[in-house]
């Protein structure tokens, strides 16, 4: 599945592999708030979606510009994906400490989900798989 904004600033795709019970998603380009409810609002509106998925997100072509608050108000929707680990792939420092940040805040917020941070797909494939 592919979505573009409607400013045409960044694509989200996403697949679901219901026998692994992984969503692969990437993100390319600006990642904002709004870009976030707009790609949480198309995993849910997929008929294959179903709580309890594991996530492997890829970040390596993103390019995310979100303050604290934004962050945190995103970490309130998050509950309705009922995402069981997430696996985020990087490779640029600013991604990797953004994604800290998340996992921080999503702990003060009490939401719970195991995540890792990854270099290479495969090895968060092969944890997501443990």
């Amino acid at each position: 599945m592919l979505a573009a904004d409607k400013k045409g600033k960044m694509f989200h795709t996403f697949e679901i592999d219901i026998m692994n019970g992984i969503l692969r998603e990437s993100f390319i380009g600006l990642i904002d708030l709004d870009v976030l409810r707009d790609a949480n609002t198309a995993i849910n509106s997929n008929p294959e979606f179903r709580k309890g998925l594991n996530f492997l997100t890829d970040l390596r072509e993103a390019n995310i510009q979100m303050g604290y608050e934004e962050m945190f108000s995103h970490i309130s929707q998050l509950p309705d994906l009922g995402i069981k680990k997430q696996a985020f792939i990087v490779d640029r420092d600013l991604e990797f400490g953004m994604v800290r940040i998340f996992e921080t805040l999503s702990e003060k917020k009490g939401y719970y989900e195991e995540i890792r941070i990854f270099k290479e797909i495969e090895d968060g494939l092969k944890w997501l798989s443990s």
